[in-house]
């Protein structure tokens, strides 16, 4: 497997050739950092999902925890990344990364990644101990030549648990959380007993008690809302495919996840 594999593959999953571009450009700056740290980071968020979990939603923002003591110094990810990611974005015929720290402390770093100006995607590095450890698998990176380099990411179902938590705690309703809970349970997620019970003690508990204010939720993953929101972020086929529905998916993969609050 090569860049122009990975790019053929993207362009073939629905995304235009710049979105194809950026998973691509993310996949080796995953790479690159597992490489340099192959026991630091753990994958989460929107970007994971499109490099392992085959969804269609562009992402553009590379969510990573770090459970160790101390974070890697800004320093020290940003030697890691800049030949590797200089190197992709000649053979992918865009102008050279330029690289800036948007903010860094001791418990998180963000950075961005532009080229020519503008914006590709940014890496938030997060510390946190609260990842569930039978949650943690290995997934091979396939840009990768013999022998195999393997990222740690969260499981389906832990996603699933964050993303049920992001889409009740959120001060404003995101449809993409309803969107990225829809493909998570179409491809097997489900929360088990210890899941179910995080959830239900922890950051959105109170909303879970409130069964009128997730029906209200869930009624607001309206026709309008997803055109805001989701348009611009899908492939046009699964869009209108979800349109042509008045995106009733979503809200029945939202009425099954929350079945046990609801009723």
């Amino acid at each position: 497997m090569n860049i122009g594999d990975r790019l053929s593959d993207y362009e073939a999953r629905g995304f235009d050739e710049k979105d194809a571009i950026v998973n691509v450009l993310l996949e080796v700056a995953l790479h690159s950092l597992f490489v340099a740290f192959p026991t630091t980071f753990v994958c989460f968020g929107g970007a994971t999902l499109v490099i392992f979990f085959g969804s269609s939603r562009v992402s553009s923002d590379l969510d990573l925890l770090v459970g160790n003591d101390s974070i890697p110094g800004t320093d020290e990810i940003l030697a890691a990344l800049s030949v590797p990611l200089t190197e992709a974005a000649k053979l992918l015929r865009i102008s050279p990364p330029e690289f800036s720290v948007i903010r860094s402390g001791p418990d998180l770093h963000k950075l961005l990644v532009n080229s020519a100006g503008e914006r590709l995607f940014t890496i938030d590095v997060t510390r946190i101990s609260g990842v569930i450890h039978s949650e943690l698998i290995e997934a091979p990176l396939v840009l990768d030549a013999t022998p195999t380099v393997k990222a740690r990411i969260v499981t389906r179902n832990w996603m699933l648990l964050q993303k049920a938590e992001a889409f009740l705690t959120r001060r404003m309703l995101k449809t993409r959380d309803a969107f990225d809970i829809k493909l998570l349970l179409d491809t097997g997620a489900a929360l088990n007993e210890t899941l179910a019970a995080n959830l239900s003690d922890g950051r959105a508990s109170e909303r879970l008690e409130d069964r009128d204010f997730i029906a209200h939720r869930i009624e607001q993953v309206s026709a309008k809302q997803c055109e805001l929101e989701l348009r611009p972020v899908l492939p046009n086929e699964v869009y209108r495919d979800l349109a042509t529905q008045d995106f009733e998916p979503l809200r029945a993969a939202l009425g099954v996840l929350f079945a046990e609050w609801l009723n």
